[in-house]
């Protein structure tokens, strides 16, 4: 390229003008070079603008590789407005300014492409008339930083694939458990049923004993009963013999108590022939009827 060739509207102060560079980053045999005419340094940046693929003209449907500074700009327009993008408030001038900072600073022999100059001789220079501030890599960078985050993510995603696997593999050993936990319940569920089995044998057995308590309870009673009556019935016999006897006085040294008869022989009483009667083994006899007369009684 031709020093001084870059004119009218690239040379204007305020512009961003920008140069093309081949695919190696070094600039492209058709980039313009300053000094303008009105002896400033220009372009400001550098971009790739070899063989950048793009639509092809009258083709429809069609791409194609073009180079020129009219695919560069564009690259570095696009720059611009990813920066818009992430910061609305910036002004044109914040636009330039931090593409010139973050530019990569090419010398002017950089790939060996051009002849050095005399920019690159003073210190601490960040401009000259063939790369300007140098090479605009925000895509570059963003495609790093993009490969980081990716990076990142993925790392984040291994390790959560780690921890997923580690709660899968404690999750496995919590249902083996619950599994033994499950298994020793019906154990004891079954051990429960066999007690509750022979408890209600057991329960049968004492209300079987229980019914034959009852029962002699019930016979205890009925004898109990029967005593009684049989008390109650000696009581009234103790009664009525108490009558008979009150019936016969005694008297004894002067006291006049009832007393009862002297007693008399069977003979006296039945006669002989009646007491033989009464006495003999074989047939049966009637009895003789006696007689009893109010004389054989004596009453004091």
């Amino acid at each position: 390229a031709v020093s001084g060739s870059i004119g009218s509207p690239g040379s204007a102060e305020d512009v961003i003008t920008v140069g093309a560079l081949d695919k190696d980053s070094g600039i492209a045999p058709y980039s313009s070079q300053g000094p303008s005419e009105e002896g400033r340094i220009k372009p400001n940046v550098a971009y790739v603008g070899s063989n950048v693929m793009s639509v092809e003209a009258n083709s429809g449907t069609g791409y194609t590789d073009m180079s020129g500074t009219s695919m560069a700009t564009p690259g570095a327009a696009g720059v611009a407005a990813l920066m818009y993008q992430a910061n609305p408030d910036l002004s044109p001038f914040d636009i330039r300014n931090i593409m010139q900072e973050t530019a990569t600073y090419r010398r002017c022999e950089y790939m060996l492409k051009n002849e050095p100059c005399i920019e690159d001789l003073a210190p601490k220079n960040r401009q000259n008339n063939v790369y300007g501030h140098g090479e605009v890599r925000a895509l570059d960078q963003r495609a790093a930083d993009a490969a980081k985050d990716i990076k990142v993510l993925i790392d984040d995603s291994s390790n959560k694939v780690k921890e997923g696997r580690n709660l899968v593999n404690q999750t496995g050993e919590s249902l083996a458990s619950i599994s033994q936990s499950i298994t020793q319940v019906n154990d004891i569920v079954a051990k429960i049923a066999i007690a509750t089995s022979e408890q209600t044998a057991v329960v049968n057995q004492i209300n079987s004993a229980v019914g034959q308590l009852e029962n002699v309870n019930q016979q205890n009673v009925a004898l109990v009963e029967e005593s009684s009556a049989s008390s109650y019935s000696l009581s009234d016999q103790t009664k009525a013999l108490k009558d008979q006897i009150s019936f016969f006085k005694v008297t004894t040294s002067g006291i006049h108590t009832p007393s009862a008869a002297p007693l008399r022989s069977a003979e006296q009483v039945f006669g002989k022939q009646a007491l033989a009667e009464m006495t003999t083994p074989a047939g049966k006899h009637e009895p003789t009827p006696v007689i009893k007369s109010d004389d054989d009684w004596q009453e004091f």
